[in-house]
């Protein structure tokens, strides 16, 4: 099966992105720790877990 770079793009995207994200904005905008549901979402997103970067809401 040939490998579809697109695809693979979107998916290492789809947890990249979030990740580098929150690790960035977190210490430099809040004193305070992250609340428990953004906290669940970095290690989510740390375990390999993507998240739909092209959903609409």
């Amino acid at each position: 099966m040939r490998c579809r770079w697109p695809r693979l793009l979107r998916a290492v995207r789809a947890w990249l992105t979030p990740v580098l994200w929150l690790e960035r904005l977190w210490p430099t905008c809040f004193v305070k720790p992250p609340p428990v549901e953004l906290d669940g979402l970095h290690e989510f997103l740390l375990a390999g877990c993507g998240i739909n970067l092209y959903l609409r809401l």
